[in-house]
């Protein structure tokens, strides 16, 4: 019962009332004092003997009255037991009145509050099967969409395989559509595929320019390697291996502004291929890197290099044979033993490269090549390289940035 509504309130004053009521009623009787009349008489003039025992005896009587008429506490509370009686139940009977009307209470609180927790639990209860019932859904989705693409991707493998022209493009050019975040786990294939494909469609170097297919799979090799190189970076922090593509033909192909960096090349086959400048889609001009590489014995015979990032890669045994590698960056690269006949080598930064048992006097032109302390060269070679306009000192004279032409600092 809540204590705070009128009945309630109504019950404790009329409680109240009553026993102050009694207890005033008492308080009147107990303060009641019953008056002694002295009652005067005219008599005649008594002896004075008997005058003073009547006075004596008179004096005696009224002692006693006064005592009979005095307040006493036990002739009260004897004469009163009655009244108390009644105060004392209607008290005891108003505080366990009271006491039960709080246990009641107290009972109906607590029943209340069982039946709101028992009420939450069962809600928390049907919520977490809820979502237990959608995450589950949600991973049946997940594991369906993911067989689903899994299939799809091996019918596109397949269709890669076929012996149809026509379905092998398209297989090509589908591959392409698993280069996305949500199929992280085809990018390696991906790449593998498209290196196995273009090894085993061509086979002897020709300058002729590439079919359809093999557009498609030089496109698809292309932009898988910046999906494999993060994934790789992101999976080995401590160390980056390099992406697997030796002997891959890639005659005549168009891969200016390709960043091949830290992808292994030895044996490749980059005769006739165009690896210059490009526009990007914000059309700003960007150049090709092989930072890094490994280009081992790669044939770059009459490839178009101008402005390609050698720096620091490895092109040991490597044909440069008719290459255009102006403006080329060789900075730190290992180019020992390459064939460098007929090429062009204007501009390039060759400092501190390797070049022993390379032959870079037989360049078509060697003009304002910086060969600040590159190493492997004879005396004989480094005074044919200056004759071809080649620097060997620490400051290359200020000459005219051909870069600046298309845009690039």
């Amino acid at each position: 019962m809540n204590t705070s509504t009128p009945t309630y309130r109504f019950a404790i004053w009329t409680g109240i009332s009553l026993i102050l009521l009694l207890l005033l009623a008492v308080i009147g009787t107990f303060g009641q004092i019953v008056p002694i009349v002295h009652a005067q008489q005219a008599t005649p003039i008594p002896d004075p003997t008997v005058t003073a025992l009547e006075k004596k005896k008179l004096e005696q009587e009224v002692r006693k009255l006064e005592l009979e008429n005095s307040p006493s506490l036990l002739r009260w509370l004897a004469s009163n037991f009655s009244i108390l009686a009644l105060i004392g139940g209607g008290l005891f009977g108003l505080v366990k009145w009271l006491n039960e009307q709080r246990d009641r209470e107290r009972d109906r609180l607590d029943q209340q509050s069982r039946l709101e927790r028992d009420r939450l639990d069962q809600q928390s209860r049907l919520e977490r099967d809820r979502l237990d019932q959608q995450s589950k859904q949600l991973q049946d989705q997940r594991e369906e969409r993911g067989k689903r693409t899994e299939e799809r991707f091996l019918r596109t493998i397949e269709g890669l395989g076929s012996g149809s022209l026509p379905m092998q493009v398209i297989s090509a050019v589908t591959l392409r559509t698993f280069l996305h975040p949500d199929y992280t786990q085809y990018y390696a294939q991906i790449f593998d595929l498209a290196v196995t494909q273009l090894r085993l469609i061509r086979k002897d170097p020709s300058p002729e320019p590439p079919n359809a297919l093999e557009q498609a799979l030089i496109t698809l090799f292309k932009e898988s390697i910046p999906f494999v190189r993060e994934q790789m970076k992101a999976e080995h922090k401590s160390h980056l291996l390099l992406l697997d593509a030796a002997r891959v033909p890639l005659y005549s192909a168009d891969l200016a502004g390709i960043d091949l960096s830290f992808v292994w090349m030895p044996g490749a086959e980059l005769r006739w291929a165009e690896l210059s400048v490009r526009r990007d889609i914000d059309k700003k001009w960007v150049t090709s890197s092989f930072s890094s590489a490994n280009l081992e014995r790669a044939d770059l015979s009459y490839a178009n290099l101008e402005y390609v990032q050698f720096a620091y890669s490895k092109l040991r045994g490597a044909k440069l044979v008719g290459a255009n590698l102006k403006g080329a960056d060789f900075l730190s690269a290992d180019i020992s033993g390459t064939e460098l006949n007929d090429s062009i080598l204007e501009d390039a930064d060759l400092r501190k490269a390797d070049l022993s048992k390379a032959n870079p006097e037989a360049a078509r032109t060697l003009k304002r090549a910086h060969m600040y302390l590159a190493t492997g060269l004879s005396f004989q070679q480094m005074e044919a390289c200056k004759a071809k306009g080649a620097i060997f000192t620490e400051d290359k004279p200020p000459t005219p940035n051909i870069l600046e032409q298309f845009g690039i600092t």
